[in-house]
């Protein structure tokens, strides 16, 4: 016998959600960030590094990073279609 899949519409969005007003901004967006604020905002000596490129390996990443201070450990990973890093200075200010 040949049956078909009956795939069901999903539910109807309901009107109060559209209403694009009520999601507008109070204030406009901060300015770009700053150095002041990059000390604010690190606190830890280990960092996460998001979108770099699918071909990009540990070991020319690890060399790139220790331009900035002593890289205690370094990992690169994939997850779904995007490549990320994580990278661990010895101190918050190498990290900064």
């Amino acid at each position: 016998p040949n049956k078909k899949a009956k795939i069901a519409m999903p539910p109807a969005v309901p009107p109060n959600l559209m209403n694009v007003e009520k999601y507008a901004l109070d204030e406009p967006p901060s300015s770009p960030s700053t150095d002041e604020d990059n000390d604010a905002i690190v606190t830890s000596p280990c960092l996460i590094l998001f979108g770099l490129h699918p071909l990009v390996k540990e070991s020319p990443l690890k060399k790139l990073c220790q331009d900035f201070g002593d890289v205690q450990q370094l990992t690169v990973r994939s997850a779904f279609a995007s490549r990320y890093g994580h990278v661990e200075f010895q101190t918050v200010e190498e990290a900064r």
